[in-house]
């Protein structure tokens, strides 16, 4: 899987389960914050670092959420 298809599903987990201690980890490591996701400044923060986010980290999250 290439990285574009990792960040759609992280993204699209995120969105899912917002409040999930996956979704909070991928977060904090990615954004800083820890808390809920739900708020639209959060999730294009966290897509648009994921976008620009080296292969390691995105594997990371994709493992987080796995």
């Amino acid at each position: 899987m290439d990285k574009n298809e990792k960040v759609k599903e992280i993204m699209q987990f995120v969105m899912d389960h917002p409040e999930s201690q996956a979704s909070r980890a991928v977060g904090r490591r990615m954004i800083g914050t820890g808390e809920s996701l739900r708020e639209a400044e959060h999730l294009s923060q966290l897509g648009a670092v994921l976008a620009q986010a080296d292969d390691e980290e995105v594997d990371a999250c994709y493992y987080i959420i796995s």
